[in-house]
């Protein structure tokens, strides 16, 4: 028993470096990850910011198209209007 008791006490210091390495080890990378995780959690609120951002101005794209488009149909009937009011007044000078 005697002969046992060296090598039971550098098995139990080996085990107790092995976990403490370990638990170390664990420790940094949790930190690690946590930092990661807050990293990603910043980048992801810019990038809900820009995505936000970028839906507003295309709203507004979307509105100016509209306000051409109605300005572009008044453009249209006003030139109907004198393309008609032409038509009449060619008939009035052929009559004569």
């Amino acid at each position: 028993m005697g002969q046992l008791g060296f090598p039971i006490a550098i098995t139990l210091i080996l085990i107790y470096l092995i976990v403490r390495y370990v638990n170390k080890k664990d420790k940094m990378l949790r930190e690690d990850t946590k930092e990661q995780i807050n990293l990603l959690r910043k980048e992801n609120k810019e990038d809900k910011k820009l995505f936000e951002l970028a839906i507003n101005s295309f709203n507004v794209a979307v509105c100016e198209f509209k306000n051409v488009q109605q300005e572009t149909n008044t453009i249209k009937n006003d030139m109907i209007e004198v393309k008609n009011d032409l038509l009449i007044i060619k008939t009035k000078i052929e009559s004569k």
